[in-house]
């Protein structure tokens, strides 16, 4: 069986003030932890692609980097690059983890295509997407045949409500005391893994619980229109501010672009002219 790897919560050098606060996503006594534990074990010695899909803040990168150690290829680097940044440098063999494939527009997939055929004899490539690809394909963001070309093997990184029982041995590295823990694991986590470190390094400093996610609205009282909304917002923060590259991604053009700003609530900052 696989053992759990401890691994920095955000991925990067660890800095004196989180080095008290290791997060292991593997270790845990729930089912979605012992799938992962098994999914790892299973696909790191053989895969040649894989697709990590789940939400923000799941810890996609961990895991890459947990299937990174267990694979044949170890010992080479580990490089975390977006998929925009990939297209425009050059690597050798390599352990390559891509994020942003919901934000690529289809031409971009293309040319990323072409690209990774030559190098996934040679080297390991993990794919992350916080959109369900089979959507993307359905509404025409996705290329059919990507997931067959490039991701066959998939994995899906359960949300930290749903294995709220592992909450003890993902923060073992700290004491905690019962009443806290009995908190922590009644709290619904909207940020994942992300604010479950954000919570742990407040706690660290200042001995009290604040959480730093509200809970999420109920979806069942959330307009299409919301969501719309929320999504193209998102990708044009995303790309800075840049209007001709948003519009791009989401496959309208600029003036329709403009229009949903203009309609949009809380966007009138969005909507002066930009590139």
């Amino acid at each position: 069986m696989l053992k759990p790897t401890h691994i920095s919560a955000d991925n990067k050098a660890v800095s004196p003030s989180t080095q008290s606060l290791p997060f292991d996503i593997l270790s845990g006594p729930s089912a979605a932890a012992t799938l992962l534990r098994l999914q790892v074990e299973r696909f790191s010695p053989h895969f040649r692609s894989l697709l990590l899909t789940g939400e923000p803040g799941t810890g996609k990168q961990l895991l890459a980097r947990a299937i990174h150690k267990a694979s044949p290829i170890a010992s080479r680097a580990f490089h975390s690059l977006s998929i925009t940044d990939y297209l425009t440098t050059r690597l050798g063999a390599t352990f390559l983890y891509l994020h942003d494939l919901s934000l690529t527009s289809l031409e971009t997939q293309s040319h990323l295509l072409d690209k990774l055929e030559s190098l996934l004899p040679h080297s390991r490539l993990v794919l992350a997407t916080t959109t369900d690809p089979r959507g993307m394909i359905a509404s025409g963001r996705l290329r059919p045949d990507f997931l067959d070309r490039i991701a066959a093997m998939e994995i899906r990184v359960p949300a930290l409500r749903e294995r709220l029982e592992d909450i003890p041995a993902l923060l073992a590295q700290m004491p905690w005391t019962a009443p806290d823990l009995t908190q922590l694991q009644q709290h619904t986590w909207p940020g994942n893994l992300q604010e479950l470190r954000d919570v742990a390094q407040s706690y660290a400093t200042s001995g009290k619980l604040l959480f730093t996610q509200p809970r999420p609205a109920n979806p069942a009282h959330t307009t299409l229109q919301a969501v719309i909304d929320r999504h193209v917002i998102t990708v044009l923060e995303h790309c800075a501010g840049n209007k001709f590259k948003a519009a791009e991604i989401l496959g309208i053009s600029r003036s329709t672009l403009y229009r949903m700003l203009a309609t949009a609530p809380g966007t009138p900052h969005l909507i002066q002219p930009s590139a």
